[in-house]
């Protein structure tokens, strides 16, 4: 493992590994301000489908020295944050949305344990979409109670984490061979959908100085993503290139977890 891939995965368990402990020592909803919780709930997005893609890469054999690390943080990150928002003060609907979404996330979690083969991938598509589906609806929630206009630009960024996982997820299904119409009209839809709210981003006037630059870091590191993604038509170029989608996709996760961080530091100045 390079130096940059070893620095960026202990990047992230020390954010889970703090998670964690944070959920361990019962977090009260006081020390949770409604966009830390929008932020929280976008998260969840994010690693319902981070953790199903290190599931495809185990299961194909990709980046093998980091596969167990991005799954098993992804886990325990997800757990984390359950528990985060079970404390956070909310309303009946963010309330039955969590619980709809913890019930979704136990039926894929059995799953990502399970050792990958291409039978359980199937069931993992369906159950992997409908977690996802409930931590949008969450977060939707969340931030009908987080105070606009920067609930829903919390929202909006945070999408960008969630894309860049999905975009590298259906890849790794079409390199498998399941469900590939369906994984190549998800690419199609989350490649334009991550275009168009970098323009969203680009042109808002709440962004400072600060925010701004994370953005076009953003937009930069993209450009390098999105050649690998749009290279669909042969299947063995595909998997050819799959180490490097998988990598990718880690470094753009990592830049637009560094948006999201400038968008609420811009929010509570």
């Amino acid at each position: 493992m390079g130096f940059e891939a070893a620095l960026r995965l202990i990047r992230w368990r020390v954010l889970l590994c703090t998670l964690t402990a944070l959920s361990a020592l019962g977090v009260q909803s006081a020390e949770l301000s409604p966009l830390d919780v929008v932020n929280l709930a976008g998260r969840e997005r994010m690693l319902s489908q981070r953790a199903t893609k290190a599931w495809l890469m185990r299961g194909q054999g990709i980046l093998v020295d980091r596969v167990g690390p991005i799954l098993d943080d992804s886990v325990a990150g997800f757990d984390a944050q359950l528990t985060q928002l079970r404390a956070a003060s909310g309303d009946e609907t963010t309330l039955a949305t969590l619980d709809k979404l913890a019930a979704r996330w136990a039926t894929l979690k059995a799953l990502l344990v399970k050792t990958p083969d291409i039978a359980d991938a199937t069931a993992l598509y369906d159950a992997n979409e409908d977690v996802q589906s409930a931590a949008h609806q969450l977060t939707l929630a969340s931030e009908d109670l987080a105070p606009a206009p920067y609930a829903y630009l919390v929202n909006l960024a945070g999408r960008q984490r969630m894309l860049s996982q999905r975009l590298a997820k259906f890849f790794l299904y079409r390199t498998w061979q399941v469900n590939e119409d369906a994984a190549d009209m998800e690419l199609e839809l989350s490649h334009a959908h991550f275009n168009a709210v970098l323009i969203q981003l680009g042109v808002s006037k709440l962004l400072d100085d600060a925010a701004r630059a994370e953005v076009d870091a953003l937009r930069a590191a993209w450009r390098d993503y999105e050649a690998l993604l749009v290279e669909r038509e042969d299947l063995a170029t595909m998997r050819a290139n799959a180490p490097a989608v998988a990598a990718q996709s880690e470094k753009i996760l990592e830049q637009a977890e560094r948006v999201v961080a400038a968008i609420l530091a811009t929010a509570t100045r």
